[in-house]
């Protein structure tokens, strides 16, 4: 009985629905909404990081692109599309014209933004030798020893792009770009895309080994920190091998905010390898070798990325190693208020206060010197009331040569002045972080 009711009642229901046009609308709202989103497949034929947009030739397209198969045709990227190849998230400027994609969105204002985008490609094996590492651009070149269905590469050299999400390992661990070294034996999984190749992941199977025979010259044992704080000093060291008593004239850590590459062979002179900074502590001077180094490195007062070489002069000869480079990030918080200024001192001469506007942090100390030949005494504004500030208040008289602190106790901004002789330019202020 109550199944029969409840089919009445729907019956009923769809009936009133059909009669009032509605569940025609929502059919209709349906399809409009269906036909606001697109599917779309074909080759990458331009990248526009600036404007944001890749352009595809339309080999396949759906709903909202339907009509536009066979065009060439703009689709947006915003900050949520996820644009894979094979495995690995990839950025925009990283797709590379050529490579066959298949994206998913929807239109907006006229537009045709993607939601996903992935690229189809397909993937091959190399094992290799790294011979030189681009740092700036993530570019290793290898010696390609062994190719699968690659064959037209093997015992040749090629420039390999390594993708910024890349999975790079070394005995099994997860290692980073800058800890790959050129003679690093490597097996990697790239794809090719016109005459480019793509790597998506790095197996270091055999490391470089940086061990000198004893008595040769050269630079083992390059160690940097992998991350520096701004403004803050950061540690390096290395090692200089060579005859044992052989006194070197110098040996530096040369770097910069640019990766320098190309050939760093024995005649390549630090003016040649274009580094601004050096560390100065051996720079010149006498230092018998075989002897390990340390040195600091002050990091920029903003966040970049440093690249450096160790660097050695014997017989003549200049011997550099594998560039590194060490993130500069911004300052904990912790270290910034620990570096908050926590004194001032205020001289008074016969032109005025000098400094005549200061700051200190909150439990400061500010100290007021009298070199002048004349009496002075700083008070708190108004004239003659002192009252706006307490922690200053009435001050004190200063003799010449005489001095007078206090302890900023308030946060705020204060004014002072010269109680004895109130006029410009016996004015000043001092604001308390």
């Amino acid at each position: 009985m109550n199944k029969l009711l409840l089919k009445k009642t729907a019956k009923h229901i769809v009936s009133g629905l059909v009669a009032s046009g509605l569940l025609f609308s929502l059919a209709v709202f349906a399809q409009d909404k269906k036909s606001e989103r697109f599917n779309a497949e074909g080759p990458v034929i331009a990248v526009d990081t600036a404007a944001k947009t890749l352009t595809i030739t339309l080999e396949k397209a759906r709903m909202a692109l339907k009509d536009s198969q066979g065009k060439d045709q703009a689709i947006s990227v915003t900050d949520e599309t996820r644009i894979r190849m094979r495995d690995v998230d990839i950025g925009l400027g990283e797709i590379v014209v050529g490579s066959k994609s298949k994206i998913k969105g929807r239109k907006v204002d006229e537009k045709f933004v993607a939601d996903k985008i992935d690229l189809k490609v397909e993937e091959f094996e190399i094992k290799g030798e790294i011979k030189l590492i681009d740092a700036a651009s993530r570019t290793i070149k290898v010696l390609a020893e062994k190719a699968k269905k690659l064959e037209d590469v093997e015992g040749k050299e090629i420039d390999v792009k390594v993708l910024e999400n890349a999975k790079i390992t070394k005995a099994d661990e997860k290692i980073g770009f800058d800890a790959l070294k050129v003679g690093d034996k490597v097996n990697l999984k790239i794809s090719q895309i016109g005459d480019k190749y793509i790597a998506s992941k790095v197996v270091v199977t055999a490391a470089k080994a940086e061990k000198i025979k004893r008595g040769e010259p050269g630079i083992t044992n390059f160690e940097v920190e992998e991350n520096a704080r701004t403004g803050k000093k950061f540690k390096v060291s290395w090692r200089v091998s060579g005859p044992k008593g052989t006194v070197i004239n110098h040996t530096a850590v040369h770097y910069g905010t640019e990766s320098k590459q190309g050939d760093f062979g024995l005649d390549k002179t630090p003016a040649d390898a274009g580094y601004p900074g050096l560390t100065s502590d051996f720079a010149s001077g006498s230092f018998k070798i075989p002897k390990k180094f340390k040195a600091d490195i002050v990091a920029p007062n903003t966040e970049s990325t440093l690249y450096m070489r160790a660097h050695v002069i014997i017989d003549g000869k200049h011997y550099w190693t594998a560039e590194k480079s060490v993130k500069v990030v911004l300052k904990k918080e912790e270290e910034v208020k620990k570096e908050e200024k926590k004194e001032a001192t205020i001289s008074i001469a016969a032109s005025g206060f000098s400094p005549s506007n200061v700051e200190v942090a909150k439990g400061g100390k500010i100290e007021w010197k009298n070199n002048d030949t004349v009496d002075h005494q700083p008070a708190s504004a108004p004239h003659p009331f002192h009252t706006d500030w307490p922690s200053l208040g009435n001050g004190q008289v200063l003799k010449p040569g005489e001095d007078f602190s206090i302890t900023a106790s308030e946060i705020g901004t204060f004014q002072f002045h010269d109680h004895l002789n109130p006029v410009s330019p016996f004015f000043g202020s001092i604001t308390v972080k």
